[in-house]
């Protein structure tokens, strides 16, 4: 695929007196590319809009779209949050105890790096 940039640099050095070969090198593209772009519409100007479906539109025929306003999500605390599939709280402890030592800082990632000498 070749760019506008690139087209805009071929046809500028073509029009310097340069050879299509070094032209083409200097825009960063083949020589067989530089003849089709070297004359006619840029590229963006040569693309048509493709006007086909590849499925059909779930949205069309008569179906409404309803836009609903968001509404945020209330944040979850750990010490009174149950267990959302109503299992027992196993591993209830541990988790509340590992999010408490993320909020504080403990662990590698806060560790004091020490000076390594080789």
């Amino acid at each position: 695929m070749v760019t506008e940039g690139q087209v805009r640099v071929l046809r500028r050095k073509l029009m310097e007196g340069k050879r299509q070969e070094a032209a083409a090198a200097g825009a960063g593209m083949s020589v067989r590319s530089a003849r089709q772009w070297q004359a006619g519409p840029y590229p963006s100007q040569a693309r048509t809009p493709h006007l086909w479906r590849t499925r059909p539109d779930p949205f069309g025929e008569g179906r409404a779209i309803r836009h609903e306003p968001a509404t945020p999500k209330p944040l979850m605390n750990l010490n009174d949050a149950g267990d959302p599939l109503g299992h027992a709280n196993a591993h209830r402890n541990s988790v509340v105890q590992t999010h408490r030592a993320s909020l504080r800082g403990n662990g590698a990632a806060s560790a004091v790096r020490r000076a390594t000498f080789f």
